[in-house]
Formats: structure tokens, sequence, C-alpha cells
């Protein structure tokens, strides 16, 4: 039998608060898709804990593309992504605190947003 490798890669984690504003940027080191998609699936559980079915099903919600990334809606305004390096290159190796890149990153963001559904 022969075993398959899995691939560990870098994620960009961004994570989206009331009225759009971006709450965290960060990266995610050396996970497998399928590690992204758990992480994903415990945020978005961990989430809709306490909270009414008919909202949850509304408006909370996962979508994963292998080779895009991961994306979680998780009421009306929030939600958290993790997105592939390949996709979110540009900023790789950026100081994700660094003021003058801010608008770098936020363009990045904004062109990989949605690639998930």
């Amino acid at each position: 039998m022969r075993k398959v490798k899995v691939m560990k890669r870098d994620w960009l984690k961004v994570v989206d608060g009331s009225r759009g504003e971006i709450d965290e940027v960060s990266w995610v080191k050396g996970k497998s898709f399928d590690e992204i998609v758990e992480m994903g699936e415990k945020i978005l559980k961990e989430n809709n804990e306490g909270m009414d079915k008919e909202y949850v099903d509304e408006f909370c919600g996962m979508s994963s593309t292998e080779g895009k990334g991961v994306e979680m809606m998780l009421g009306e305004e929030g939600g958290v992504g993790f997105y592939d390096e390949d996709i979110v290159s540009k900023v790789k190796g950026f100081d994700l605190d660094d003021d003058e890149k801010y608008l770098e990153v936020c363009g990045v963001i904004d062109e990989v947003v949605g690639c998930c559904y």
C-alpha cells in the first residue's frame, strides 16, 4: 500500500468583526488542509453554542475549497477565514502588524475573501 504524503502549508488567518473591520490577521503555520477544516469546524461549533437554530441556519456556516481555504460566517457581521499561502503569497514575509504594510495586506485580503463560496 502506498502512503500519501499530506502537505503542510501556511495559512493566512483573517478574523472579521462588525462592519467588516479586520480584528486579526495572523499566520497559522504548518497545517494541512484537513487540519484547517477541523479548526474551522471547531470555531463554528463553539460560535453556534447556545444560539437560536433559525439564526444559525440563516447567518452561520462554513465553506471550504482545497487550494484556496476555509471560511466561516459567524453571524450577520463576523467571520473567520483561513487562506492558502499560495493565494496570499504577496504578503508572505510581511510583518502583519506593520502600519505601512496595512493597506497592502488589506488589498490582498479583499482579493481572496469569499473565494471559498
